[in-house]
């Protein structure tokens, strides 16, 4: 029954013009939350305070005030909604950038809410599909089977008996995401125009993904193609399963899959009354996941035991194909050689990836991360003794790259998350599943096929094929370096990081220079009138106390201004 996919630093007010008053509103409205929770001095510092509304100002909620600061960030994100829950469990799976108390409580944001009325699901259901829900269903139960920020799931039965899983986008959730997402494109900004720490850790940059991932996950043409692309690449798997999309009764705001029935790994009761081998299960799933992040490249992002079922069969259905990711062979490559280094105890193989896939910055001292990296691989390295589990490795090592200022690319961050999180299932299945001796079985199996023969004749041709290009480049890339030499000698162009603020200051200090020579010209001249009876009584007395009351005025106004900026 599958087919074809279908193709598919201003007042508030002054930014009326630019965002509109509505975002304005939800930007004033979410200001207001986040001051609640206790986190004013973050708006101050960003210069967004003026979207405060003056009596609410940096006022805490008493039922808040006393919680830890990762808690009170956790409600306000579950209180500005679907937007800000995302923003969350993204943030969750960048323990680059956040301590590890912060990722640990943002892990457990639920996006579980009360769902939408059944009649305003039918109405969706019609309007995209262009028919009844009779017409399609024999049976369609108007309780969901789950709600969450984005959508919700219905169990219904086709008119053949197919019994299905109809997801629905909530009717108003497209327009404010889209809402939530220029207001924080717009922070952003600020924030990299006010902070240092945002500018290196690539703000701008990060909120660009995170908006893409969003309307992705808002497009369900593009989880259904997900669903059908991880379902080709199980086909040949005993213990996945990936359920049937049917897209003749898909749009970009409805999505109907094959209903799977099932337990959830960790439910204790039901995987007992099922008897499956969960030994057994845990292994392959580990391996099958392995199997995805380092040799297929496209995988689920999101493999928690949410969106997992144990079947009565044995296998595990992989369901929620909306948070899916690429990566390509190099970061693929780099990430096994991490593994490699952390089962051999190889710091400095450690040190290598680290600082070949991560960004440095100038604050980052190579000595001391050697020796930090040095201590914690001597830490947490495998032994007979004490089982270490892999998330308590990655959370150690992404530490440190917090205390050494290295931001890691988003892919390279997911492939490690979706790693951990598969072999914390792995645990729940089997409590004495061995994280790394599943890792070391793979790492194995994967560095053995690269031995292959089709496998380093491939890696022959794309070097010879990269080695070729540049050979054939470099002529050229020589003959126009003499062209520009003859015709007067290459040119250095050199540009200053944030010139524009290095002006402005710049334009402040000679503006200031300036009024103050023409202060000082004005005292000068002020003693030297009352100094001078023939000059006092050329002006006149009036007129002479006027030109020093002037002078004076102007000298207190530049010392004021001086003072109150704090640079005396």
């Amino acid at each position: 029954m599958a087919q074809k996919p279908p193709s598919g630093a201003e007042p508030a007010a002054d930014l009326v013009p630019r965002l509109g008053a509505g975002y304005v509103r939800r930007a004033v409205h979410i200001a207001g939350i986040v001051a609640r929770f206790g986190f004013a001095d973050v708006l101050h510092s960003l210069g967004l305070d003026r979207f405060l509304r003056a009596p609410r100002a940096g006022k805490v909620d008493a039922a808040t005030r006393g919680l830890e600061r990762p808690v009170r960030l956790r409600l306000a994100l579950e209180e500005i909604g679907p937007t800000g829950i995302k923003i969350g469990q993204a943030l969750s799976a960048r323990p680059d950038l956040l301590p590890h108390e912060y990722i640990l409580e943002l892990r457990k944001l639920q996006d579980e809410v009360p769902p939408f009325a059944f009649s305003a699901a039918r109405a969706l259901f019609e309007q995209e599909l262009g028919c009844t829900l009779e017409e399609r269903f024999a049976e369609f139960d108007p309780v969901p089977v789950a709600a969450a920020s984005l959508s919700q799931v219905h169990r219904a039965r086709l008119h053949d008996g197919t019994q299905v899983a109809v997801k629905i986008q909530r009717p108003e959730v497209r327009a404010q995401v889209e809402q939530d997402l220029a207001i924080l494109t717009f922070v952003a900004r600020e924030a990299e125009r006010r902070s240092e720490w945002c500018r290196n850790n690539d703000v701008v940059g990060w909120a660009g993904e995170f908006a893409h991932i969003l309307r992705t996950e808002l497009d369900f043409v593009r989880e259904g193609q997900n669903t059908d692309r991880l379902r080709e690449q199980v086909e040949e798997s005993d213990c996945i399963v990936i359920p049937q999309v049917f897209w003749e009764l898909t749009s970009r705001r409805v999505l109907v899959t094959e209903y799977i029935e099932g337990c959830s790994p960790n439910d204790e009761a039901q995987l007992a009354a099922l008897g499956v081998d969960r030994a057994r299960l845990a292994r392959r799933f580990a391996e099958v996941m392995f199997k995805q992040v380092t040799e297929q490249g496209f995988f689920h992002a999101d493999p928690h035991a949410g969106n997992l079922k144990v079947l009565p069969d044995g296998r595990i259905a992989l369901l929620d194909a909306g948070h899916v990711d690429f990566a390509g062979q190099e970061v693929r490559d780099l990430m096994l050689s991490l593994f490699e280094a952390l089962l051999e105890g190889d710091s400095r193989g450690v040190v290598n990836v680290l600082t070949l896939v991560g960004v440095i910055s100038p604050r980052t001292d190579l000595p001391s991360l050697r020796l930090d990296v040095d201590k914690t691989v001597a830490r947490f390295a495998p032994s007979h003794h004490v089982s270490f589990g892999l998330a308590e490795v990655m959370d150690a090592l992404f530490g440190l790259l917090i205390k050494h200022s290295i931001r890691l690319p988003a892919t390279f961050a997911s492939l490690l998350r979706a790693v951990v999180i598969a072999q914390g299932v792995c645990l729940q299945l089997d409590p004495d599943f061995d994280p790394w001796a599943a890792t070391r079985d793979a790492v194995r199996t994967m560095l053995s096929s690269r031995l292959r023969p089709h496998h380093l004749l491939a890696g022959l041709h794309s070097s010879l094929r990269e080695w070729t290009f540049y050979l054939r480049a470099l002529p050229r890339q020589v003959s126009d370096l003499m062209l520009r030499a003859q015709a007067g000698g290459p040119r250095v162009r050199l540009e200053l990081e944030h010139a524009d603020r290095h002006l402005h200051r710049l334009d402040i200090m000679v503006n200031r220079i300036s009024f103050a020579i023409v202060v000082a010209a004005f005292i000068i001249a002020s003693a030297t009138i009352l100094s001078s009876e023939r000059a006092l009584a050329a002006l006149g007395s009036p007129l002479a106390l006027g030109f020093v009351a002037a002078g004076v005025f102007m000298g207190l106004w530049l010392l004021y201004s001086i003072v109150r900026s704090g640079r005396l």
